[in-house]
């Protein structure tokens, strides 16, 4: 009952937990029908939101907003998963949550035709990277570079395409 508990000092930890599960059973009511899950995730969206808005210096704050620009996208919310993966990019400066941000916001860009803004995302997120604790540092570098050597084909940079290129041919090389 975290109705009850308005207080508590382990609320947005609580909610978190929470929004989580949900997030999880709604995946599973989408098994058998892909729109049976969504009201269950526009609960978790509510707690996320209000995580974001009462508890501005909550620790885990980073993973609220990943957890909620992944549900707004699995909502097909691309317009508000944007803008929610731009507010992670911003403040996340240490973690592989801003990594992944950076990477999110370059492929909307790079789905709306616009290389040159996606290349700018993927390169702050290949400068992040090597900041960040990662369990495989090679393969997030191969998801940046082959991303940034699409995005810089893209946008007739043909320096920054061979660049990235190369990196995919010497993985952990750079």
């Amino acid at each position: 009952q975290i109705e009850n508990h308005p207080n508590a000092e382990n609320r947005p930890y609580v909610m978190l937990n929470l929004a989580q599960i949900l997030n999880m059973l709604a995946d599973h009511y989408s098994l058998d029908d892909v729109n049976a899950g969504s009201f269950t995730k526009n609960d978790a969206l509510i707690l996320l939101k209000d995580i974001e808005d009462d508890y501005k210096r909550f620790e885990q704050r980073e993973k609220t907003l990943y957890l909620r620009a992944l549900i707004l996208e699995s909502l097909n919310k691309r317009e508000e998963a944007q803008t929610v993966w731009k507010i992670l990019a911003a403040i996340a400066k240490k973690s592989l949550y801003g990594v992944h941000a950076r990477l999110a916001v370059g492929d909307n860009y790079f789905r709306i035709e616009n290389p040159a803004a996606a290349m700018r995302y993927y390169q702050g997120a290949l400068e992040l990277l090597p900041d960040v604790e990662s369990s495989d540092e090679d393969y997030e570098e191969l998801r940046i570079n082959y991303r940034l050597a699409w995005a810089a084909y893209r946008a007739a940079e043909l320096d920054e395409t061979i660049k990235a290129a190369s990196s995919l041919l010497q993985p952990g090389q750079s």
